[in-house]
């Protein structure tokens, strides 16, 4: 029997070796950082549009490049704002992947008929997937905000903390500011003068990687065996877990906030039939409306004679 329970351990161990290079190897692949590009964009639009519906504005109504300037200041915020910081040019006028990708998932959200892509990306099935993949790219950014700070500022500690924090925050800090403009009151706060919970996970997500891995303060990887084989565990992996479970909570969230498109689309379809209803079915005229109305009649016809 130990043997037999050793052969199947070695087999699951072999199966999740070959799974994990196999999960690596698409990792560092161009079709799948193209992927998590147009994932990104697509959220932060169907989350643009949602807002904008709610604040009494009609998705045909939605401008076009002003709509892009806000998309980018929300999506594309904490490498804006990296940049400035860092007195370098700005990454999304380096590369036109993200200025495409932005222009093209804004544009199919307002201007798609029959409202598909909310139709496509409300399947929830697609979420999962979408929201488990951004949390994945959230955790990249910070990694890469933390290691370009300590290239940029490597003789101060702060650097890499704001430039890790602002890399996963930092629409959350800009948009606000366009939005309100835009607007013309005040409907969003920025994470900077009321941070949330989103502010503080960033910010010790990008202190943790730090600390561990450019500091080596605590340790930076973990190995464990299983089955004969070694895994090797990494504080990049831990934020990756860390954001893919919360966008998951993330997700659940607003799918208890806010109905969708297809709800909303039955809910539609209900108020109509109940409205045609409601208008085929005419108010029954009491008896006594009836005498008057007719005592009414009377009366003018015999002015008439007269």
């Amino acid at each position: 029997k130990k043997n037999i329970i050793n052969k199947k351990m070695d087999v699951v161990a072999t199966k999740i070796s070959e799974s994990i290079d196999l999960l690596n190897s698409v990792k560092t692949s161009e079709s799948f950082n193209l992927l998590m590009i147009l994932n990104h964009t697509f959220i932060c639009s169907n989350s643009l549009m949602r807002f904008l519906v709610g604040q009494k504005k009609r998705r045909c109504d939605l401008p076009l490049f002003g709509g892009l300037f806000l998309l980018l200041c929300g999506g594309f915020g904490g490498a804006i704002l990296n940049n400035l910081i860092a007195g370098q040019p700005q990454l999304f006028l380096q590369d036109d992947i993200w200025i495409s990708a932005f222009f093209a998932s804004w544009a199919l959200t307002i201007y798609a008929p029959f409202n598909l892509v909310s139709l496509i990306t409300g399947n929830p099935l697609v979420e999962v997937l979408a929201y488990g993949l951004e949390g994945y790219f959230v955790a990249q950014v910070i990694v890469g905000g933390v290691i370009s700070g300590v290239s940029t500022f490597p003789n101060t500690h702060v650097g890499p903390l704001v430039m890790g924090t602002l890399a996963g925050c930092g629409g959350f800090i800009l948009q606000p500011f366009i939005m309100n403009a835009y607007l013309g009151r005040h409907v969003m706060t920025s994470a900077l003068f009321a941070p949330d919970f989103t502010f503080y996970l960033t910010l010790s997500s990008a202190a943790f990687y730090y600390v561990s891995s450019i500091l080596h303060i605590i340790p930076s990887t973990h190995t464990y065996e299983f089955g004969g084989l070694t895994f090797t565990t990494t504080s990049q992996h831990v934020l990756e877990i860390l954001f893919t479970l919360y966008f998951m909570y993330v997700l659940c969230k607003i799918r208890l906030t806010s109905p969708s498109p297809s709800d909303t689309n039955t809910k539609k379809k209900v108020f109509k039939s109940k409205s045609k209803k409601a208008s085929k079915q005419e108010p029954a005229v009491q008896p006594e409306q009836a005498s008057t109305q007719k005592s009414k009649r009377d009366h003018s016809a015999k002015k008439n004679r007269k």
